[in-house]
C-alpha cells in the first residue's frame, strides 16, 4: 500500500507567496523554517542552491524529517556541479533526492556519469523518459506511463475540481511506495491540494 501523497513547493519564491504565505516583517533568511512548519519537503531549483552552497543554515532550525530534493539541468557547469556536491554532502541524508532534467537519453547518461559520487541512497527521478529511472509525472505525461513523483506548474488558481483531477491523475499513474507532487504555483493552490488531499484520503 502506498503511502500518503506529500505535497511540496518548487523553491519559496512563486507568485504571490510573499503577500498570502509569508508574514509581512518575516526576514527572507527565516522563509526555509516558516515553510518548513506547514510542508515536510521542498524542491530546490537550480538558481538557489548553485548560488549558495551554504546549506548548514537551511538546516539549523528545521525537523531532521524535513526533505530536500535538488532540481539538476543536463548542462550543469563546473562550478555548478562543485557547489551541489558540496550541498548534497552537507546535507547528508536529508537530501533525499535529485530530478534530472535532459532532453535525451544521452544527456542523462552523462549526466548521471558526473553525478555519481553523490547519487548513492538517493532518489534519482527524471523530468524526460530514461530506461530504469522513474519519470516525473505532469499533468501532460500519458496516464499509462509509469511514474515516480509529480510535478506541477501553474501561474494561477484552478478550482478545486481541476486540482482533484489532477491529484487522482498523479495517484493513478505513480508506482512510487512514498509519492511526492511537488507544486510551483500560488500558495492557494498548495493550500486547496492539501485540504483536498485530507478529504480524498491520499
Amino acid at each position: 500500500m502506498k503511502a500518503p501523497i506529500k505535497l511540496m513547493g518548487v523553491g519559496l519564491d512563486a507568485q504571490n507567496w510573499d503577500r498570502d504565505f509569508f508574514p509581512e516583517d518575516l526576514p527572507e533568511d527565516w522563509r526555509l523554517d516558516y515553510y518548513a512548519n506547514e510542508y515536510s519537503g521542498i524542491l530546490i531549483p537550480q538558481d538557489v542552491w548553485a548560488q549558495d552552497p551554504e546549506v548548514e543554515d537551511w538546516i539549523e532550525n528545521i525537523s531532521e524529517d524535513f526533505e530536500f530534493h535538488f532540481q539538476v539541468p543536463v548542462d550543469i557547469q563546473d562550478k555548478s556541479l562543485e557547489h551541489l556536491i558540496q550541498a548534497a554532502n552537507s546535507l547528508g541524508p536529508r537530501l533525499k533526492g535529485l530530478l534530472l532534467d535532459a532532453s535525451n537519453s544521452e544527456g542523462y547518461r552523462g549526466l548521471l556519469d558526473r553525478l555519481a559520487v553523490i547519487i548513492s541512497g538517493r532518489k534519482i527521478s527524471v523530468m524526460t523518459p530514461y530506461e530504469g529511472m522513474p519519470l516525473c509525472w505532469q499533468p501532460d505525461i500519458l496516464a499509462e506511463t509509469p511514474c515516480g513523483p509529480g510535478l506541477i506548474r501553474l501561474e494561477s488558481d484552478l478550482s478545486p475540481r481541476q486540482l482533484r483531477a489532477l491529484i487522482e491523475a498523479y495517484a493513478a499513474a505513480t508506482v512510487d511506495e512514498a509519492p511526492i507532487l511537488f507544486v510551483r504555483a500560488p500558495i492557494t493552490v498548495l493550500q486547496t491540494l492539501n485540504t483536498l488531499l485530507d478529504l480524498m484520503g491520499h
